[in-house]
């Protein structure tokens, strides 16, 4: 099997709502003929259990159980366990909403080699309501610099950037 285009790494806590709110917003995936593992980086696996066993058997799923060490240690561990070309951190509670823009994103990486990660518009919610959507700027520096920033689920990175920088 070839491997992965695109490793979604999934840190969860304590959080079986959110980490169910997640794996239905990337129920769409199983529809298209992207490439791509989901590797859960779970500190509380007993209570997440149910909710992983309703995911349907051919769900590209590595599960890895962890203690309780602080969401980077958990980002670096899933980084670690992945394979993926391009790398989507996508905690428990955060959703995918259009696939379309996914694609696009993968779609602008896959054709412009030299950049390092793309990123794109956010919903912002708090308590199941909408607050707000943060778009990004015509540039990262701009985009990160003042009140509006780059959220990290908004943001699917090359793995090589990982290569250069490191992990967090």
């Amino acid at each position: 099997m070839d491997s992965p285009l695109l490793s979604i790494i999934t840190i969860t806590y304590n959080d079986p709502a959110g980490l169910k709110a997640t794996l239905e917003s990337l129920k769409p995936l199983a529809e298209y003929n992207l490439r791509f593992e989901h590797i859960i980086v779970d500190s509380s696996a007993a209570a997440n259990a149910q909710v992983l066993s309703a995911l349907p058997s051919t769900w590209p799923i590595k599960h890895v159980i962890t203690p309780v060490a602080g969401v980077y240690a958990a980002q670096n561990k899933g980084f670690s366990e992945s394979q993926g070309k391009y790398i989507w951190f996508l905690n428990g509670g955060d959703r995918l909403k259009e696939f379309t823009a996914l694609n696009k994103m993968i779609d602008h990486l896959t054709g412009n080699p030299e950049i390092g990660l793309c990123y794109g518009a956010m919903d912002r919610e708090r308590d199941g309501q909408h607050l707000y959507t943060s778009y990004s700027k015509n540039s990262f520096a701009k985009s990160v610099i003042g009140a509006n920033r780059v959220w990290h689920p908004s943001v699917i990175y090359r793995r090589s950037v990982f290569d250069q920088v490191g992990l967090y």
